[in-house]
């Protein structure tokens, strides 16, 4: 019997390597919760440097200096917080990115069926009323409320 495959890593995670490899970038890439760690385990696979934080860990408050990360991945992190957090988020990216840098990231939107349910924050921001997310804050963007 053969030994189970490796987790494949999130698709976002895959199109930045390719972006890596493709653009030259060198230095690590910054991985804002990374979850159960596939995508660090396949970057790190892949001969690409990279440094990630874990879910418990706040993306207002990220390692490294400014200008340190050569590309930012996150599938999962920035789905959770009210906006003026990610927004403090987004500046925090933004100081330990290296300028030009790509940003590969996940973001809940208006289209999906859980917008509107639970308890409004605002009038896209809503936490579910029950489950293992309750009462955590889930932002939700249209096109042009991402930018």
């Amino acid at each position: 019997m053969s030994a189970p495959s490796p987790p494949m890593p999130h698709p976002l995670a895959a199109d930045l390597a390719s972006v890596y490899r493709e653009q030259k970038l060198s230095g690590p890439i910054i991985e804002i919760a990374a979850g159960s760690g596939r995508n660090t385990r396949y970057f790190r696979e892949s001969g690409i440097p990279i440094v990630s934080t874990r879910d418990d860990e706040s993306y207002t408050q990220l390692p490294g200096r400014r200008n340190s990360y050569a590309a930012g991945l996150s599938t999962h992190g920035y789905l959770h917080g009210t906006i003026p957090k990610l927004r403090l988020g987004f500046a925090e990216l933004r100081r330990v990115l290296r300028a030009g840098a790509p940003i590969f990231i996940t973001l809940g939107s208006i289209h999906d069926a859980r917008f509107g349910l639970g308890i409004a924050y605002d009038e896209t921001t809503f936490a579910p009323g029950d489950g293992a997310e309750a009462g955590i804050p889930h932002p939700y963007f249209g096109g042009a409320g991402a930018m």
